[in-house]
């Protein structure tokens, strides 16, 4: 951050109700999460790029958090943001900030970069694959037949936003 804007990512106090939630789930080959934001329901899926391929899942679970982050990141500004994700390294990462793998404290990093910009205190925690089931579809989007009818047979809301995301938005910047 080249200049302060008289935010921390200290809390002012604990806090056990999150004002959002977002979930978020990667697979071999793409990303995808979820946000619900006031009677609409925000989704974005992507393939991972080649600049981003060989590295293992915990890799990719932690991209995907970064880029839901940088998504909603100004829709969450000054919000208690509950992330749920079905990667124990991740959610330990992110609450911790303890990890041995140099590329996921990268992506951390910058994870905290945005947080403390948007002013967003975050809590990671583990919750079992089968309840991240939309996330996880859009995870798969292009290995699904219809994926259009099963995302929208999941999803209670009569509205959804799908945010196409470009590639600049992979970009970690791996000198913080």
């Amino acid at each position: 951050m080249t200049e302060f804007n008289g935010r921390t990512t200290i809390p002012d106090h604990l806090w056990s109700e999150p004002d959002q939630l977002m979930q978020t789930d990667a697979s071999l080959l793409g990303l995808g999460g979820v946000f619900h934001d006031s009677g609409c329901t925000k989704i974005f899926h992507c393939v991972i790029p080649a600049s981003w391929s060989g590295h293992h899942i915990c890799v990719y679970e932690l991209l995907a958090i970064f880029i839901g982050l940088r998504v909603w990141g100004p829709i969450l500004q000054d919000k208690r943001l509950l992330l749920q994700c079905d990667n124990s390294s991740s959610v330990i990462l992110i609450n911790t900030g303890r990890c041995r793998d140099k590329v996921m404290l990268g992506i951390a990093r910058n994870i905290w970069l945005l947080c403390s910009y948007f002013n967003i205190q975050i809590k990671a925690i583990h919750i079992q694959g089968i309840d991240n089931r939309v996330a996880d579809l859009l995870s798969r989007w292009t290995e699904i037949r219809s994926p259009y009818e099963k995302i929208t047979s999941l999803l209670d809301d009569c509205f959804i936003e799908e945010v196409q995301i470009a590639s600049c938005m992979f970009d970690v910047d791996n000198s913080i």
